[in-house]
């Protein structure tokens, strides 16, 4: 009973953050005296109906890309003996620390008007590409690599007794072994395409993005109904893809532990796909490094002075506030989401039948943040809660920030260390009964020490990802609560480059040294 009221008590913000905030954005899309047909005729119109074209098609051609190139990076570190692999292992992540207008902003420096390589018409179709490519890379190649990873060696084997040549193993062996990742991949890819704020905002020009377009309804005129009826488009592809990725996840294949690949030297194929890989990776270090290279010139492109000026962050109304409000929200974003994370997924897997039928509850609403993009959620905040009298005030929209932000990363948090749980035998908490010790003495010192990894893990996740997270909080800051995501995105459309580009160099290096840390201890 006492298990039963505990989750029924944790399961109730989960459900007030996600049900309110959609529920507002109904009613506002159905809101006054507008007849049924004219909102029909609102959610079909041409400009709406442009908007949606665009956000489906570019983001399947960036799904289709980047699983290619996530493809090749995976095969190469995991397939191959091409030097430097290791290496690749690591470098291709680094994306995964910075906001994700960051690449993109460098492909501004590098490929714009004034581009460093070469100048190009980069706005529009081609900037939403190639950003949302380099945005959605790290998750790809994670996926894929993790599949070529559980290959067994004896099934290479066989085709290879049985006469198979390398073009036949490929297509009957290790296609048919990475079907579900790529599957998985190109859905991860196309959901975070459709649902980003940073590359659109910054590379988008006149192509109209749906995240972009709730933004200019919204902030810039105020029109929150078609704000509303524009975010159930965004809810469409993003509630199909997740209804994909759930059924692809229940279908599991009984497979036995597979034997560790044998990887043989092969010159040719080694320095083919060790050279297209390092040129992959360092085409994502570049749109990174020149972001860090432009916080340090004056006036791009006019003054290319060296200074550090742009760090003393004048330009801005805000100055050092937004980083330390970064940082502040981060931190307790992981210190309460590790916590929430790991009591729910303590009492799902290790008190199953004793918290029913609270349990069905809280599993959905567990899983339902992630089907909802950030923008969508910020947006229906802004409409439900933000009034709220909890949330005034300063420290109020600082209470109203870090709810958003912990709703929209709990699900991944939650999976994580429920996985974790999983594996431990249920005769641990058997033997601390038979000692005389309860489920919160075996809980505290037997799980929580096995599960160490799995909550350092959850613990980077929710800290890395809050203090880089923009989507959501674009609806919800005020200028006391502004975090350097969003003040470098704003300063770069105000066209502060410098100041921006120092801000998000900030918050990327911040992110770097906490990883840092994290691997090293």
């Amino acid at each position: 009973m006492v298990m039963r009221g505990l989750l029924l008590l944790l399961t109730i913000p989960l459900a007030v953050g996600i049900l309110f905030p959609l529920g507002a954005l109904v009613g506002e899309a159905f809101s006054g005296t507008t007849p049924a047909g004219d909102v029909l005729g609102m959610l079909l119109s041409r400009p709406m109906l442009r908007a949606v074209g665009n956000t489906l098609w570019v983001g399947g051609l960036t799904a289709l890309l980047s699983t290619i190139l996530g493809g090749i990076l995976a095969y190469t570190m995991t397939m191959t003996k091409a030097p430097g692999r290791k290496a690749l292992g690591l470098l291709f992540m680094v994306p995964l620390l910075a906001p994700s207008f960051m690449p993109a902003m460098g492909l501004v420096y590098l490929f714009g008007n004034y581009g460093l390589l070469f100048p190009t018409q980069l706005y529009g179709v081609p900037g939403l590409l190639a950003g949302g490519v380099l945005f959605t890379l790290p998750h790809t190649t994670l996926q894929l690599s993790l599949a070529f990873r559980t290959l067994d060696q004896r099934l290479l084997d066989a085709a290879l007794l049985l006469g198979s040549d390398t073009g036949r193993r490929f297509r009957t062996v290790l296609l048919p072994h990475v079907r579900d990742a790529v599957v998985n991949a190109l859905l991860i890819a196309f959901v975070l395409t459709v649902t980003d704020f940073g590359v659109p905002k910054l590379l988008g020009g006149n192509v109209p993005m749906l995240a972009t377009e709730i933004y200019k309804y919204a902030i810039g005129l105020a029109d929150f109904q078609r704000a509303a009826l524009l975010s159930f488009w965004l809810m469409v592809p993003s509630l199909l893809a997740f209804g994909a990725y759930t059924l692809l996840s229940r279908r599991k294949e009984e497979r036995g532990t597979p034997q560790p690949l044998r990887i043989e030297p092969n010159l040719g194929r080694d320095a083919f796909f060790g050279g297209l890989s390092w040129f992959i990776v360092a085409g994502m270090l570049a749109s990174i490094g020149a972001v860090v290279l432009a916080s340090f010139v004056k006036a791009w492109p006019y003054d290319r002075a060296w200074t550090l000026e742009a760090y003393s962050l004048t330009s801005l109304s805000y100055g050092f506030a937004p980083v330390l409000n970064s940082l502040g929200l981060a931190f307790s974003t992981a210190v309460s989401g590790v916590l929430l994370a790991w009591v729910t997924s303590v009492l799902m897997t290790r008190h199953g039948p004793s918290v029913r039928p609270v349990s069905v509850l809280f599993h959905a609403a567990a899983l339902l943040p992630m089907a909802v993009p950030g923008t969508i959620l910020g947006l229906g905040f802004a409409m439900s809660l933000s009034g709220w009298e909890i949330f005034s005030g300063v420290w109020g929209n600082r209470l109203l920030v870090l709810f958003n932000t912990l709703v929209h990363l709990f699900t991944v948090g939650y999976l994580t260390l429920s996985t974790s749980l999983k594996t431990l035998p249920a005769t641990y908490e058997a033997a601390g009964l038979l000692l005389g010790r309860g489920y919160a003495y075996t809980t505290m010192r037997v799980l929580t020490p096995l599960c160490g990894r799995a909550l350092r893990e959850t613990f980077a996740y929710f800290f890395s990802n809050a203090l880089t997270t923009i989507s959501a909080l674009v609806f919800l800051y005020s200028p006391e609560t502004i975090t350097g995501a969003v003040a470098a995105l704003q300063s770069l459309d105000a066209g502060y480059l410098a100041s921006g580009a120092a801000m998000a160099t900030i918050i990327f290096l911040l992110n770097v040294a906490f990883r840092g840390l994290f691997i090293r201890n």
